[in-house]
């Protein structure tokens, strides 16, 4: 098992984004922007607030309805996004693949990365429910159960989502099931766990700290600008179209970096297939 190097990481994705960004920023525009772009257009503002109000107040029938509307385009908003990140992870480490082959190649692997997802939100479920057992057993109050419960729910998925960063790499790279997937991610990822969880948390609180800034200044400058004009709604939009696009590309870096990850991590040979 070789070691990660947390430096080297960081070394490999900064100098893979500077030689292929003309062609890793369109896909990610393309597969990472435009479906939650879409689902914006598509879901009705009041739509999402009565969904939002009725979590909320914790009143599931109320839910029903709007989600009714929000699920299939959040479904279809996952698949390609999953659909758009295999094909950035194929880009990344299959050499000298062009953007076609990186496509198709993630088409063939789409599925055996939605059954792979399915599998693991499956086992979340389950602990979560045996959870809900465990506590409710123990006779807890009703506030001390929920703050419980929810933080072991928190800490289960943080720990498998780390164990398994590398299953998209593992999908690209190899012919190989969903559950075999699961499993040699599982394996490559042993012994690293810290070190995985220091890369993710310090690219995802700059990745914060800059979208942050740039909705901030980017963001007030365009509503500025569209209201001197008298066009505020179109400032709206351009914004909304704005922080998506920026989102996008730092999903982009994510990506990128995970596969950074893999590299280190894998003892068998990338090839693709």
């Amino acid at each position: 098992m070789k070691r990660l190097l947390i430096e080297e990481v960081f070394a490999w994705t900064q100098s893979f984004v500077a030689r292929e960004w003309r062609l890793l920023v369109p896909v990610a525009l393309a597969f990472l922007a435009l479906p939650p772009l879409m689902m914006d257009l598509l879901v009705p503002q009041s739509v999402s607030d009565a969904l939002l109000q009725a979590m909320q107040s914790h009143n599931p029938q109320a839910a029903s309805g709007p989600m009714v509307f929000v699920l299939p385009v959040m479904v279809a908003v996952l698949v390609v996004a999953t659909f758009g990140g295999l094909a950035v992870t194929a880009m990344a480490l299959i050499p000298g693949i062009s953007v076609q082959e990186a496509l198709s190649l993630a088409l063939r692997r789409l599925l055996t990365m939605l059954g792979a997802l399915l599998v693991i939100a499956a086992g979340q479920l389950g602990v979560l429910v045996l959870l809900s057992v465990i506590f409710g057993a123990a006779h807890l109050v009703s506030a001390s159960a929920q703050s419980l419960l929810l933080g072991c729910a928190m800490g289960v998925s943080l720990f498998v989502t780390v164990r398994l960063v590398s299953l998209a790499p593992m999908i690209i790279t190899r012919r190989i099931s969903a559950f075999s997937a699961i499993r040699e991610s599982w394996h490559v990822s042993q012994g690293a766990f810290w070190r995985i969880l220091g890369v993710i948390l310090v690219y995802t609180i700059g990745s914060l700290v800059v979208m942050i800034a740039l909705n901030y200044a980017i963001g007030a400058m365009i509503a500025l600008a569209a209201q001197a004009a008298g066009v505020k709604e179109l400032g709206g939009a351009i914004i909304a179209v704005f922080q998506r696009g920026v989102g996008a590309l730092l999903a982009l870096g994510l990506h990128l970096l995970i596969a950074g990850i893999f590299r280190q991590l894998n003892d068998a040979p990338i090839r693709g297939i």
